[in-house]
């Protein structure tokens, strides 16, 4: 793997040199920093994260083994979407029972982590069901 020189790695890629299960590899590390360094839940949200990528990796390899990482890319910006609402709904919810029934502020931190946690869960569920739907395992 190469972890700084980015040109290198564009011509590789240009150049057919990096089969999937390496790409596979490439964004697994890239979820990994990215979780490390920005997700409340640590430890439970990396492995989700990590549980989630091998699922969704096996049942593209499963189906027609080809182009994992741009069906991860693609399908991800309409489950993003989709979570982000479905999450924003929650979170109102959440903040006019703390506000109005709780009458406290003091469970918000333990609604993020859920909350984090929810959408994890949300996102890797649909994204498995796309991504068998498009390497060809189901219809819908």
């Amino acid at each position: 793997m190469i972890f700084w020189n980015d040109i290198k790695l564009a011509l590789q890629l240009r150049n057919s040199e990096i089969d999937e299960d390496e790409k596979f590899y490439y964004y697994l590390v890239t979820v990994v920093l990215f979780t490390i360094c920005g997700l409340k839940g640590g430890l439970l949200a990396l492995s989700v994260e990590i549980i989630g990528l091998f699922c969704i990796f096996k049942a593209n390899r499963r189906g027609d083994n080809k182009a994992f990482i741009e069906r991860v890319v693609c399908l991800s910006l309409p489950i993003a979407v989709k979570g982000f609402v479905l999450l924003l709904l929650i979170i109102s919810i959440e903040m006019l029972m703390l506000e109005f029934i709780i009458n406290s502020k003091s469970g918000l931190n333990s609604f993020i982590l859920i909350n984090s946690l929810f959408y994890l869960f949300y996102y890797y569920i649909r994204l498995y069901k796309s991504i068998k739907v498009a390497c060809g395992l189901t219809d819908r």
